[in-house]
């Protein structure tokens, strides 16, 4: 892949950072996230299951609404923040940081589940989203 090579004129090894940078993270670290994020507290892993049906960026109110009633924890998106799963401008509005780590809190979600709950927070959005808001979303 032309990460690293050897350097015959300089002698030394050499990288392209920036093809490393950009380079996606293998099958073998979304399943160690996975495995990772299903030992985590109830709580944490329902939030993370929320945020993935999200989409790769969401607000902060919307997890509010899409939550409803669920118990995800008072620090939540801190928490994610801090563990590395999410990435914050400041604000109220979140983001995934790397699409596979979103692929992996989604991988929580067992197959048989994901149509019901995308319906379900789908539903809690349309009841609690004023028809002027919809655009926005």
């Amino acid at each position: 892949e032309e990460l690293i090579w050897y350097s015959i004129k300089s002698r030394r090894w050499m990288f392209d950072l920036q093809k490393i940078e950009l380079k996606e993270m293998s099958e073998d670290v979304v399943k160690h996230m996975t495995e990772h994020m299903g030992r985590l507290p109830g709580k944490m892993q329902l939030g993370l299951k929320l945020c993935a049906c999200l989409g790769p960026s969401f607000d902060a109110t919307i997890l509010e609404k899409a939550r409803k009633d669920a118990t995800i924890g008072d620090d939540f998106l801190e928490s994610c923040v801090e563990d590395g799963f999410l990435q914050t401008d400041g604000g109220s509005s979140y983001k995934w940081s790397h699409d596979q780590v979103q692929q992996a809190a989604y991988g929580l979600i067992p197959l048989q589940k994901r149509e019901k709950l995308h319906l379900l927070i789908g539903s809690r959005l349309l009841l609690s989203i004023p028809p002027s808001e919809m655009e926005r979303f």
